[in-house]
């Protein structure tokens, strides 16, 4: 990569893979709060239980919902970072190569 640019392509395409493990975790995060919301009578069934979750499953529904948005919007964010960085490459080399054969067919090399 020629120095004079000033994008860091080496570090872009190191935290696109970043993004990956976040959205795995946020995945993780709303299938544990799935299977504790999911499970038999998490809140207990007795009176107060029902009241309790009729105050808190749609809160905790919407909270898993978001969670997987969020880890959908990561991988895909991640992929666009990854992508960015291949074509700032892939630009810069064919830049590279272009200018060298300038160079050579003007005899400056």
């Amino acid at each position: 990569m020629n120095p004079d640019h000033g994008a860091d392509v080496e570090r872009l395409a190191s935290r696109a893979r970043d993004f990956s493990e976040h959205a795995q975790r946020a995945k993780r995060i709303a299938d544990d709060l799935r299977a504790a919301v999911d499970g038999k009578a998490p809140w207990g069934s007795d009176e107060i239980g029902e009241r309790f979750a009729g105050a808190h499953v749609d809160a905790a529904n919407r909270a898993m919902q978001r969670l997987e948005e969020i880890s959908a919007q990561l991988t895909s964010m991640g992929d666009k970072f990854g992508d960015a960085a291949k074509t700032y490459r892939s630009t810069d080399d064919e830049s590279a190569e272009g200018a060298a054969r300038i160079d050579r067919e003007l005899g400056e090399v």
